[in-house]
């Protein structure tokens, strides 16, 4: 069994919650699998108790005071030295554990940051961000994905888990810090894909973005100095997309371009 717990949070979100247990579920034997609810009331909790009988899943249902509340639960609850965060909608890869397994066997790093493909609602894979081994982007946007980054234990802790004064960024300013501090070394894998990201979640809704804007220029003032004006003007012009028809489709093909120019 890989040293791994995957973390996955969920509230009221039965049917993205069955598309990750479906993608689990064949690779459940090789790591334990944490499942942090905010006490669902959509059949979420029925369907996690199915799991009561596996050794290697824990499950608690609880409120919370939100995503990354639920995430540090996770933490707290994990018995392994490395962790995923894998929510509800987002699926694993059916040759991940293998690769997650020979990165962790062969190199030392507290984070290792694989490659991730990102799908909507219908589970058409389509154009993302780049993911990229210049941590320098990092002052500007976030440029790992929890989604596809195995996180030591430690490194999270020392660094004092998610902070919760950033109810959308938490994992961000994670890794700001993670970056900035010293405490914890990258390691990057980005040709072998883990994961697939769910774009559907509440930091991609274009109505969260002004709330995003404030809190990455937040992050990035407190720890690099200064906030990244290209990235506000892109939250900025995302958020006003919010208010055309068809908006969120125009919005992705604008984003194509804008990243680009953050991406070169």
């Amino acid at each position: 069994m890989a040293n791994l717990t995957i973390i996955t949070i969920n509230y009221n979100d039965y049917n993205n919650l069955l598309k990750t247990a479906q993608s689990i579920e064949p690779l459940l034997k090789n790591f334990e699998w944490v499942v942090v609810d905010g006490n669902s009331t959509d059949g979420s909790v029925e369907f996690l108790n199915k799991y009561g009988d596996y050794e290697n899943v824990v499950i608690k249902s609880e409120k919370d005071s939100g995503i990354y509340d639920a995430m540090n639960k996770g933490v707290d609850l994990s018995n392994n030295e490395f962790l995923l965060f894998l929510n509800s909608g987002d699926t694993l890869q059916r040759d991940s554990i293998q690769k997650i397994d020979d990165a962790i066997e062969n190199y030392y790093f507290d984070i290792f940051v694989f490659g991730i493909d990102i799908s909507d609602s219908s589970g058409k894979l389509g154009a993302h961000r780049k993911v990229t081994d210049d941590l320098d982007k990092l002052k500007c946007y976030p440029s790992i994905p929890h989604q596809s980054a195995i996180i030591s234990k430690d490194c999270l802790i020392k660094n004092d888990y998610f902070d919760l004064s950033y109810p959308l960024a938490a994992d961000y300013h994670f890794f700001c810090k993670a970056w900035h501090s010293g405490y914890c070394e990258f390691g990057f894998f980005l040709d072998k894909k883990i994961s697939v990201f769910y774009q559907d979640g509440v930091s991609s809704n274009l109505n969260n973005s002004l709330k995003l804007n404030s809190e990455f220029s937040r992050i990035q003032k407190n720890i690099f100095g200064r906030p990244c004006a290209r990235q506000i003007l892109y939250l900025y012009i995302r958020y006003l997309f919010g208010f055309i028809p068809r908006g969120e489709r125009l919005f992705r093909l604008l984003k194509r371009i804008i990243l680009r120019g953050i991406n070169s």
